[in-house]
């Protein structure tokens, strides 16, 4: 043996006579807190819109914990069993997640309808692989987006990020344990040099990516490292406790200022959890440096467990319930989503309420797959499996799973080809035809697409100004403006509002520059064409103030009233909570398995700020009117998403395009009784 490897053997006959990192009740506490913010805020409790931050506390908990088991076995063994741990971790989070995704599976063949199934089933079988981030990353499904929230195994990107870590995290360390024998370094010394370095390169790699990718940055794990090593850090100043000040530089100074502060730190932790939990929402790019803030107050508390005795924020979290909801936050986390999604589709939304008996199922199912799924498996017979059989057991289990979403796709596609199921696949493309026809200018340019029908040299022009939600409006009014005497101009873009306010776009992680040059020339053009009548429509879902609607508004009227005959200001359109073609579809599939049923209706629910403020934006003109057709779609102050046998949404938001043209009547008749003296 050289004298480096002799020097290396008794470093750790040294370390294997310190204390281990034991057992903290405080942590599990801080994971009932990390799980309850992230299921408040998935449940949409109010004031807790920032509660995603719950995984970042979970990242930062993970980093911790793996990084001290596995700087235990390097400390007293001198080199780590890969089997071992890679079994330990398979016992630990596979049995309850294949448990979860089949019982997730099963429902949703009840209670979705095909289509929704064929959406779900390659998620569901990426997230068995532990690899659904790399499927929401390359789908670009934004975790913010109007979308995510009908995937039923979203959440489960989480899970894949720290899987992902913890094939290369076991690696690193080893390599800096080598890398510090062949430099004849000391190992700790190496080793937190190279997690402060990983900390720094994922940091750098996150905010380069933030504003090129921010799907990226959000879902893909070396650009969520830098919260595994803040964790890791913090493990490894725990570990230095009992280590002789030679093989420690600044030992001292760090021990003292940790056992001074301790107290302090578990606050000013849990201050930053919260101060950042309502600051945040899904409106702002994330997670970049807004995510620094939770991450580094999970870290502080973590620190603040530097003393053996719980003190302050330790002694809050060690409380019984909080260690109790602490151990169910596996299992809840996998729970709690599939249950508010699917549940929301049977209960009647009747937030709070509804949403607390789901929250509350979710509970119950936790706690009886912790004691019946996850415990057993990972602590009873199976448990004494060599590492070779428990993962080889993990593999063949996963690929059974895989098996059952092979005959999920069979039977979804098999049960798509129903007649019955038809009308609510079609309406998804009952869209209006200039989309067809490329004249929506989509959110990547800011190029003004103008479509004309009708006569280039009619009498008379109208021009449709929009977003989408302008745009839907095209039918009926390409229907009352058809005769000879009129030329239709249509410039429209998604996403875009007609209201001179700057909007953050979640899909593009940033402030929407693109609309603002494309509303800017839009306006410019529309204008000089001093077209006789302009419709002018937006969505309702922008954030903006009251103050920001009315201002926004009357800044682009301004604009437009000196050359237009008339403008007509179109009222968004109502929203509904749950998609409408999907509500309808469930109702007559779940028809087949439960007696369950929903009518698919919400009481129609004025946004009084919104329709006051519009009424105010159209003051002082009197070519300026504003056009409210929302008594039409919704009669009696009804929502439905069946009306008349008729089909009335194509999504949550957007009008059928053949709804539309049934009620062109009613559009007509409210212009004329605007018009009439």
């Amino acid at each position: 043996m050289s004298l480096q490897g002799a020097s290396f053997c008794l470093q750790f006959k040294r370390m294997s006579n310190q204390t281990s990192t034991g057992f903290r009740s405080d942590i599990e506490g801080l994971r009932a807190l990390a799980i309850l913010l992230v299921i408040f805020s998935h449940a949409g409790f109010p004031g807790f819109e920032g509660g995603f931050i719950g995984v970042d506390l979970f990242f930062v908990i993970s980093g911790y914990l793996i990084t001290s088991l596995l700087l235990e076995e390097i400390r007293t063994r001198g080199r780590l069993n890969l089997a071992q741990f890679f079994a330990r971790r398979i016992r630990r989070l596979l049995p309850a997640l294949l448990f979860v995704l089949t019982c997730t599976a099963i429902a949703a063949m009840a209670l979705l309808t095909p289509v929704e199934q064929l959406e779900q089933i390659t998620p569901g079988m990426a997230s068995a692989a532990w690899v659904s981030n790399f499927y929401f990353t390359f789908t670009e499904n934004d975790y913010f987006g109007v979308g995510a929230g009908s995937n039923l195994f979203l959440h489960t990107w989480s899970l894949g990020v720290e899987e992902q870590f913890y094939l290369i995290w076991p690696l690193l360390l080893m390599l800096a344990y080598s890398l510090a024998r062949g430099l004849n370094k000391g190992w700790l010394v190496v080793t937190s040099y190279t997690l402060v370095a990983c900390l720094f390169l994922s940091l750098i790699f996150s905010f380069a990516l933030q504003g090129a990718q921010p799907i990226w940055t959000f879902y893909l794990m070396p650009a969520r490292a830098w919260q595994f090593a803040m964790g890791a850090i913090c493990a490894l100043c725990m570990l230095i406790k009992g280590m002789p000040d030679t093989e420690v530089p600044c030992r001292g100074v760090v021990l003292a200022w940790l056992e001074r502060f301790a107290g302090r730190l578990g606050w000013t932790g849990l201050a930053l959890i919260l101060i950042s939990m309502l600051m945040l929402n899904g409106n702002v790019p994330y997670p970049g440096w807004r995510a620094f803030g939770p991450s580094l107050g999970a870290a502080l508390v973590l620190l603040s467990g530097f003393r053996a005795t719980p003190n302050g924020v330790g002694r809050l979290f060690s409380l019984p319930p909080m260690i109790w909801l602490g151990r169910l936050s596996y299992s809840l986390y996998l729970w709690h989503w599939p249950v508010l999604l699917l549940g929301s589709s049977v209960l009647a939304a009747n937030p709070p309420f509804s949403s607390t008996i789901l929250l509350g199922t979710a509970i119950c199912l936790s706690a009886l797959t912790f004691h019946f799924v996850e415990n057993p498996l990972r602590y009873g017979g199976l448990s004494k499996l060599s590492p070779r059989w428990t993962i080889w057991g993990g593999v063949g289990t996963t690929f059974s799973f895989f098996l059952l979403g092979v005959l999920w796709l069979g039977g979804a596609t098999s049960w798509l080809a129903s007649p019955d199921l038809e009308r609510y696949r079609e309406v998804r493309l009952d869209i209006p035809s200039i989309y067809a026809m490329g004249c929506d200018e989509w959110f990547r340019s800011s190029n003004v697409k103008v479509c004309s029908f009708g006569k280039q040299d009619a009498p008379h022009t109208v021009v449709l100004l929009g977003d989408s939600i302008g745009a839907q409006w095209f039918p009926a009014i390409a229907k009352l403006y058809g005769g000879a005497e009129w030329r239709l101009v249509v410039i429209t873009k998604s996403s875009c509002p007609i209201v001179d306010e700057d909007i953050f776009y979640s899909r593009i992680g940033r402030e929407y520059t693109e609309c603002r040059v494309w509303r800017d020339d839009a306006i410019r053009m529309t204008a000089a064409m001093k077209p006789d009548v302009i419709f002018v429509g937006s969505a309702s879902s922008y954030g903006f103030s009251s103050a920001q609607w009315v201002s926004g508004t009357r800044r682009v009227l301004e604009r437009l009233v000196e050359s237009a005959g008339k403008v007509y200001l179109i009222a968004p359109t109502p929203v509904l909570p749950f998609d409408g073609p999907n509500c309808a579809g469930q109702q007559m599939w779940r028809a087949r398995f439960l007696p369950i049923s929903n009518d698919c209706t919400t009481p129609l629910v004025v946004n009084g700020h919104l329709n006051e403020a519009l009424a105010m934006a159209t003051n002082g003109w009197s070519n300026v009117a504003l056009l409210d057709l929302n008594q039409i779609i919704c009669p009696e102050r009804n929502c439905n998403a069946i009306q008349g046998g008729r089909l009335v949404y194509r999504d949550e938001k957007h009008l059928a395009s053949s709804y539309v043209m049934a009620i062109s009547d009613a559009l007509e008749a409210a212009i004329s009784a605007i018009d009439s003296p």
